[in-house]
């Protein structure tokens, strides 16, 4: 499990799906006025939206099933139960309020989308450019190793043999 969520630190954020229950039911029981609930529940929904826009989908989803079911099998609930809704609704217009910045940006931002790399993958190898490898003084590599010449020599024909990366030879030490 913790090795899966360092790639997705984000989806183990959600402390605050609990709490978004815990007020629900705080103010079902009548422990938090309406007011204070609906801005509580909107300043919850914006932080788990903005730690994971996945986690609050699946919050809203979840919370709207079990209030569906809540209200099918508890009748004498009903009437708060609407009142629950209705400032639940109160509280997702607050986070759409204060998400507003965030939502316009991404939506209608108009930035480009960020640049990649130089290295690009092609058939699981990265491909690298001419200018991305270290030169090499044939003569002193000679001298450190008598095989270094003929290894390097051998492995960039290999290599530029292999394949191109937008029509440029991949390693081009022999001239071809």
């Amino acid at each position: 499990m913790i090795g899966q969520s360092t790639g997705h630190l984000n989806l183990t954020l959600v402390f605050l799906v609990p709490v978004a229950g815990l007020l629900a039911l705080a103010f079902l029981t009548g422990q938090l006025d309406r007011w204070r609930y609906a801005l509580l529940l909107g300043i919850v929904l914006t932080f788990q939206f903005l730690f994971s826009n996945e986690i609050f989908v699946t919050l809203t989803l979840v919370a709207a099933g079990v209030w569906l079911i809540a209200r099918w099998q508890l009748p004498a609930w009903r009437e708060r139960l609407g009142e629950l809704a209705v400032h639940t609704l109160v509280a997702y217009v607050i986070a759409g309020v204060l998400l507003l910045p965030y939502l316009a940006h991404a939506f209608g931002g108009e930035t480009s989308p960020p640049r990649r790399g130089q290295h690009t993958r092609r058939r699981g190898r990265a491909q690298l450019r001419r200018a991305d490898l270290p030169d090499v003084d044939p003569a002193s590599a000679q001298r450190a190793n008598p095989r270094a010449l003929h290894q390097q020599r051998r492995g960039a024909r290999r290599v530029s043999r292999r394949g191109r990366a937008g029509g440029q030879p991949v390693v081009d030490r022999n001239g071809r």
